[in-house]
């Protein structure tokens, strides 16, 4: 029986894997976002500083191709992992969209796993008690993971 609930538990996990890496997208996606803003800021003081020394007569020459592709690149990487987040956002969408249980289920998994809230506020929206939403909680995840085998074979 305990080894049963072992595995039980490891399945819980597959599912919440899956549906976290909606988040790990998102999280993703916003790392190069930032990282893009931080070149693009580093960019414009370069310029600055090289429109001041030319001003001031002196005839250096800066070379900033080099990060302007980078710059490029890293905007490349970023559109790359926008596009990666909606996909995966959508699919987990039409993942929790399909099971075959109450909604209230489906809304928990949906505040969750897509709109990220905590469970106090999940609880307070869905007007439970927070081990409520648990147990909910778990009911989806079981659901998911049995989706997630039907996919795979």
């Amino acid at each position: 029986m305990e080894a049963f609930m072992g595995k039980d538990k490891e399945n819980l996990e597959i599912a919440k894997r899956y549906l976290d890496s909606v988040r790990e997208a998102k999280l993703n996606a916003i790392a190069i976002a930032c990282r893009v803003k931080e070149l693009k800021t580093t960019s414009k003081k370069l310029i600055a500083v090289y429109q001041m020394e030319s001003v001031g007569g002196s005839n250096k020459k800066m070379d900033i191709s080099d990060y302007v592709a980078k710059i490029d690149e890293e905007v490349a990487k970023q559109l790359k992992a926008m596009q990666i987040y909606a996909k995966k956002e959508q699919e987990i969408k039409e993942c929790i969209d399909n099971l075959e249980v109450e909604d209230k289920v489906k809304s928990i998994l949906s505040m969750r796993y897509l709109s990220f809230l905590k469970w106090a506020d999940i609880a307070d929206i869905c007007n439970c008690s927070i081990r409520y939403v648990y147990k909910l909680h778990t009911l989806g995840l079981i659901n998911i993971y049995k989706l997630i085998i039907t996919k795979r074979h």
